[in-house]
């Protein structure tokens, strides 16, 4: 969230100007997203071979990961959103961790996962 903090205006420069001209800035864009996704999925197949996560999809793990962090960095200061409701950031980081690497369910589920 730091580093996010620090080029917000950047941010929301890029946000303008890729609705307003898209072409070559979305494929700037996206190939600086498929970078991020693959340095997140990586980290995440290391843990999956040390055994510290369980079988999940590390290409979707990195694009749900990092989309928790995005979206609420973009409510909070794109949208402005915490001159409206402040909300502890650390505590934040710490639920998202925690949701992200633990989920919600208690217990096991198999119709969570899909096996109806």
């Amino acid at each position: 969230m730091v580093t996010l903090d620090s080029i917000r205006d950047w941010i929301r420069i890029l946000h303008g100007e890729l609705l307003r001209s898209p072409g070559e800035l979305y494929r700037i864009y996206h190939s600086f997203l498929d970078n991020l996704f693959e340095v997140l999925a990586s980290y995440f197949r290391e843990l999956q071979g040390r055994g510290g996560l369980r079988d999940v999809d590390p290409e979707m793990a990195a694009r749900v990961f990092h989309g928790i962090f995005y979206c609420f960095f973009t409510v909070e200061e794109l949208l402005e959103g915490k001159r409206i409701r402040t909300i502890d950031r650390e505590r934040a980081i710490r639920s998202f961790v925690d949701i992200f690497a633990n989920g919600t369910v208690s217990g096991p589920s198999a119709a969570v996962a899909g096996e109806r």
